[in-house]
Order: structure tokens, then C-alpha cells, then sequence
């Protein structure tokens, strides 16, 4: 037993199959996986064939270049698991070679990232020098013997083949998933749940695989709607028919299937409330709920929040770019595409014709964009202006001073200031704003950060939370002031404001936002690295007029209802088809919030698509797996459709066609 043990190529094997699979159990333990899960054979297998390659490269080598091989390879692969970890823990999202420009920008916080980072990324630095100590006493008890060429070959593709079968054989996939394990090798798009069945090293493979084979895409059943024509459907059957008739890609013919099968939007009490008023949509960077439940510490978005229609259920899912993605789908309401950031990605590739922008100059608006920064993390020069705005102001055109280094901000309150000479004058206007003074890094010094620090003295928040505090009041004296712009211009009372959150913010640890949550009265907790419940993707979002009473929306939402939910409030014709939220209002709407993973969340619980397993609210009520099936198989159903439009250009391609056929 000792000579095969020791022997060169089964020592290397054996070596490198305990460090890949110890590295893999300690990400499943830091995620919330069970140890039990019967994808943890899978992954087995994946290191099984990860170690095999590691021994059949090395076994190329003399014993002197072999051990310095390793050494590396053991440093490099720990840098790997402990970068996807750490991404994963703080973006999100597991980063793969499609993603790698918006997760490689995590340099220029990177401070703020290992701060950020807990015990089990440490106990991955530990486990990596235990490894290499190991390697370095065991190695020179290895036998030097060779191993054939043709023996070499025979077993690395006889271990190829075994795991390939691995992946076809259905017993590892959970009954509840919606996507084989088969599809996810040939296409894996959705990074979390690849690497929810893989592991982390295998999804690496898989996603650098997919630089070289085009993945498949799969076209999902696509379930036949009853459809009822009202005012908001404009594009009739014959139309529909039309279209299909005068095209040949496959992708389009499905979509035009798609869209002309779902359900229709129909008027209710409040379409028209906001009819002829103006809009002024408002991105509130790195804004979470610690923004809205104490009106001591920010008076005028508690008022704002409280006073309008607020959503109490409302989640911003993290992704490769969350900002981005988020901005994108408030303003077109399409969900972000796994792997990617839409807004730079494919924001800059095509057209928008149905955008809030284009639909709005339709009916007589002027529209704009503005912005106290300059294009280094976003295009948004380009993708607004492909979005249809007839004008974007950035930094630079607003006579906004600022540094291209890390860490001070422009402050939100010259944003407004600067640029109401722009919008405020015009008949009848749509502007945008994305704000930035509440951005991290919190752990630094800054001049918003430092400026109202003191106000929580005498509380025993830590200096990150308070630099966090301090900028979130200058975004609320920001916010005063473009509420007393509008009552000079006496605009107060025809316009409409809403305020979103991009996402939580990063630079707090959980520790920080779970202390100011319980001290100021919130009901929940965050944990970012948690699979049963999403709470820290929790964000606020209010649309608010200064004539209404105040309305409390508990329904589950996500930026993408926003766009057909204010059409309606503001009477607009539009086909719902054609957009992938709905209106909030809708009796008819889809009362779940889904996350790009394919996981959900609605009033009766989160479902984790990465561990197929069910959180109950009501722990009285349990749905039966074929109702769980059912909606898996809408969010799928749903969010491949969108992938498809964005990446096709659909939406490009549609409106340039169906003009035609009026």
C-alpha cells in the first residue's frame, strides 16, 4: 500500500484531491450547504478530476521542478477559492471570465473587501499553509518512480469519461430544479447554482470552457395564456403573425411566441392618479431600510417614505455590477442577465424603444439624466443616451468638481443644485438621478464621512457605521433641497418622486447593519452569505406626491415593476406584454420577488434555488413540490426569456419591424 501511496502520480492525486475538496466543504459550510447534500458527490467527483489533471502535469516534470509546481499550484489555487468566496461574500456573486471586468474592480476598494471578510476566509489562509507544511514533509518520503505515457493518457481520459457520465446521471440532481445538471455544463450562465452542484473549481472550468464552445441556450415550454385585448395591448394577433412571418432567427420567433403568450395588464383604481405631472426618479447609492426607520436621524426620506406609496417588501438583487444592473432595470424593466452587467454590457449594444425614456417623449415629455460623477464604473453616457434620454449630464457638464481616486465623493446636494437649470423649466419633464455621496469606503476618513460623525457620539456604533451615517445625512439634506427647489419653482404639487436603493451597503459589515436595525425598532436581520432568507437585498423604494395619502404596498417586489407600474399611474398606454415586471397595482400581479439564481421570495417564504429548499414565514403552510415545481418553472420560464431578449436585441429588432405592419 505504502509504494502506491508514495509513489509520485497516486501521491499527487491523493494530495491534491484532499486539499480541492477540503476547500470545497469549508465554502459549502461558510454558505449554508449541508454536508449531507447528495451534490457533494458530484463535487467529489469534479475534485477527483481536478486532482488527476493536477498529478498528470506534474508527472511531466523532474522531482525538483515538481515540487515548486506544487507549491504554486497550492498558493494559486487557494487564491482562487478565496477570491470567489470573498466576491461571493461581498458582491454576491461568483465570479467567472465573463464577469471578471465588473468583480476585478473590487481593487479599487480593496480595503474595504478584507475588512469586510470573516473567520472562514481566514480559516482558508490557515488550511493553504497547513497544505503547503504538509506537502514539503510528505514529499520527501515520494518515490520518484515513473509511470508510462500511454498509462498516463488511459487514466486521465478514463477519469474524463467517468465524470461525464457523473454528469448526465440524473440521481444527483435534486427533483426540484428546474435545469439538469447536463444543461448547466453545456451553459453556465447562472454561476451560484452551478456552483451550488459543482463547487467552485468545477464552475471555473465550465465558464473558461464556455470562452471556446458556444454554450446552448434551451428553450423553455412556453405556457399559453388566456388573452384579454385591452387599452394597454397595442400589438395586435395579425400583427404578431406578421412579424413571425417575416423573419427566420430562431431566438426571435421564440420571443415574438413568448410575448404574445403573456398576460395583459388591465386598468384598476389607480391608473391615471399622476396623469400630466412630472417625474423625477431618484438612485439612491448604497441606500438600504437603515434609511427610513428613524425620523430623527433623516427626516426628510422618513417623511418622503412614509408619506408616498411605500413598498415594504422591496428587493434589489446583488449582482456583477448591482448600481448598474439596478439603474438599468428600474429604467426598462428587464432583469439583469447571470453573469453579466446589462448596463455595460449590452446598455451600450442596442436600442431601448420601450424604455421609460422613449415612452414618455411619446407623450410629450422632455427627459434628462444626471449624475455627479464620471463614466469610470458605468457607460452611462452611452447607455442612457441608447435608452433614449434626450439628454445625460455627468460631472463634467455640471461643472462638478471630483477625484479619480478611491474614496472622497461629490456631494449629492450640488448634484441637485447644479443641475435644475437643466429640467425644472421645461412643460412637462422626466429626470433621473443617480446619486453617490453615500458610497463607501466608510473605514477611511472623508470630508461627508467626517461631516456629521458626531452626531453619534454617545451611541456605541463603530466609526465605519457612523462615516456611513454621516454621508446618508448629507443624502437627506440633499434630498431637502431638491424638495424646496421644486416648492420655489412651484412644481412641488405636479410632480412625482421616487426613491429606490441600489443596494446594501457594502462597505458595513453585517454586524454594523444588524445593531442599527435592532436599535431603531426593524424586525429582521441581514446575513449576507445566507440560503434562506435574502434580507440583505432589502431596499427601500417609495413613489411620492405631495397631494396623495399616504399607501403601504406589502407585495414582493424588484426594481423591474417600477416602469410598468408608473405607466399606469400615470395613464400611459403601453403593451405589459413587453415588459418583464408589472404593474403593483395589477390585480393579476405575480405576488413574488425573483432573484437572478432563480431562487424567490413571496409571503409565504424564500425559496434558495442553490439548496432547492423551501424557508417558510408561516410555518403552517407548506407548498407540495408540484406547486414548488410550478413556480420554479415560471422563474425560469421568465428570466430565460429575458436573457434571451437582452442578448438578442430584441427589443431593437421589434420596434424596427412592427411598424411595418400598422
Amino acid at each position: 500500500m505504502k509504494k502506491y501511496l508514495f509513489h509520485s502520480f497516486w501521491f499527487h492525486e491523493l494530495f491534491f484531491l484532499i486539499y480541492f475538496f477540503s476547500l470545497e466543504l469549508i465554502t459549502r459550510i461558510m454558505i449554508g450547504f449541508s454536508i449531507f447534500s447528495l451534490s457533494n458527490i458530484e463535487i467529489f467527483f469534479g475534485t477527483i478530476f481536478l486532482s488527476f489533471f493536477c498529478s498528470f502535469f506534474l508527472s511531466f516534470f523532474e522531482q525538483k521542478i515538481r515540487k515548486i509546481l506544487s507549491i504554486i499550484f497550492l498558493i494559486v489555487i487557494f487564491l482562487y477559492y478565496f477570491l470567489e468566496l470573498g466576491l461571493y461574500h461581498y458582491l454576491g456573486f461568483f465570479m467567472g471570465f465573463h464577469n471578471s471586468s465588473q468583480g476585478m474592480k473590487v481593487v479599487s476598494f480593496f480595503s474595504d473587501f478584507i475588512h469586510s471578510l470573516g473567520l472562514f476566509h481566514l480559516l482558508l489562509v490557515f488550511l493553504c499553509i497547513l497544505f503547503i507544511i504538509s506537502y514539503l514533509f510528505l514529499s520527501k518520503k515520494v518515490m520518484d518512480s515513473s509511470i508510462t505515457w500511454i498509462k498516463r493518457v488511459i487514466i486521465f481520459f478514463g477519469v474524463i469519461i467517468i465524470y461525464y457520465v457523473s454528469i448526465r446521471f440524473s440521481f444527483f440532481q435534486d427533483s426540484l430544479q428546474t435545469r439538469t445538471n447536463y444543461s448547466l455544463w453545456l451553459n453556465p450562465d447562472n454561476a451560484n447554482l452551478v456552483v451550488s452542484n459543482y463547487g467552485v473549481a468545477m464552475y471555473g472550468i465550465f465558464d473558461f470552457k464556455s470562452i471556446f464552445i458556444s454554450p446552448k441556450k434551451e428553450d423553455y415550454p412556453i405556457q399559453k395564456r388566456n388573452i384579454v385585448e385591452t387599452e394597454n395591448m397595442m400589438v395586435t394577433d395579425s400583427m404578431w403573425e406578421k412579424l413571425n412571418q417575416s423573419t427566420e432567427n430562431s431566438d426571435y420567433l421564440y420571443l415574438n411566441q413568448f410575448f404574445q403568450n403573456r398576460s395583459v395588464s388591465t386598468s384598476n383604481e389607480m391608473t391615471g392618479i399622476f396623469k400630466d405631472n412630472n417625474l423625477i426618479i431618484v438612485l439612491m447609492e448604497s441606500v438600504n431600510e437603515i434609511g427610513i426607520i428613524n425620523e430623527k436621524d433623516f427626516p426628510t426620506l422618513y417623511k418622503l417614505y412614509h408619506e408616498g406609496i411605500s413598498f415594504h417588501n422591496h428587493y434589489s438583487p446583488r449582482s456583477n455590477c448591482s448600481t448598474g444592473n439596478s439603474e438599468f432595470s428600474v429604467l426598462t424593466s428587464l432583469y439583469p442577465v447571470n453573469g453579466s452587467c446589462n448596463a455595460n454590457q449590452y446598455g451600450t449594444m442596442y436600442r431601448y424603444p420601450e424604455s421609460l425614456y422613449e415612452v414618455f417623449k411619446k407623450n410629450g415629455y422632455t427627459t434628462s439624466a444626471f449624475h455627479n460623477y464620471y463614466d469610470r464604473y458605468y457607460d452611462r453616457t452611452i447607455i442612457h443616451n441608447q435608452l433614449g434620454v434626450d439628454h445625460y449630464y455627468g460631472a463634467d457638464e455640471l461643472g462638478i468638481s471630483y477625484t479619480t481616486e478611491y474614496g472622497e465623493w461629490p456631494n449629492d446636494m450640488e448634484l441637485f443644485q447644479k443641475a435644475k437649470d437643466y429640467y425644472m423649466h421645461d412643460d412637462k419633464f422626466v429626470a433621473y438621478f443617480a446619486t453617490i455621496s453615500t458610497h463607501h469606503p466608510y473605514i477611511n476618513s472623508t470630508i461627508l464621512g467626517d461631516q456629521y460623525m458626531s452626531l453619534w457620539d454617545n451611541t456605541s456604533y463603530s466609526d465605519s457605521l457612523k462615516r456611513y451615517l454621516s454621508k446618508m445625512k448629507v443624502l437627506d439634506e440633499a434630498l431637502y433641497e431638491l424638495l424646496n427647489e421644486l416648492e420655489e419653482e412651484k412644481k412641488l404639487d405636479d410632480t412625482v418622486i421616487v426613491l429606490f436603493g441600489d443596494h446594501y451597503p457594502y462597505g458595513l459589515t453585517d454586524k454594523d447593519i444588524n445593531m442599527y436595525l435592532k436599535l431603531n425598532g426593524a424586525d429582521y436581520y441581514v446575513n449576507r452569505d445566507s440560503i434562506i432568507q435574502k434580507n440583505i437585498d432589502r431596499v427601500p423604494m417609495v413613489i411620492y406626491h405631495n397631494n396623495m395619502d399616504a399607501i403601504s404596498v406589502s407585495k414582493y417586489t424588484t426594481p423591474v415593476i417600477l416602469v410598468p407600474t408608473i405607466f399606469n399611474l400615470f395613464g400611459l398606454a403601453y403593451d405589459s406584454r413587453l415588459y418583464f415586471g408589472e404593474d403593483v397595482f395589477s390585480k393579476n400581479y405575480t405576488n413574488i420577488a425573483y432573484f437572478g439564481d432563480g431562487s424567490w421570495q413571496n409571503n409565504r417564504g424564500y425559496y434558495s434555488n442553490m439548496n432547492h429548499h423551501m424557508n417558510y414565514i408561516d410555518k403552517n403552510y407548506k407548498y407540495t413540490k408540484d406547486q414548488l415545481l410550478k413556480i420554479n418553472q415560471m422563474s425560469e420560464e421568465l428570466l430565460d426569456g429575458n436573457s434571451k431578449a437582452i442578448q438578442s436585441g430584441y427589443f431593437e429588432y421589434f420596434y424596427s419591424n412592427i411598424d411595418l405592419f400598422e
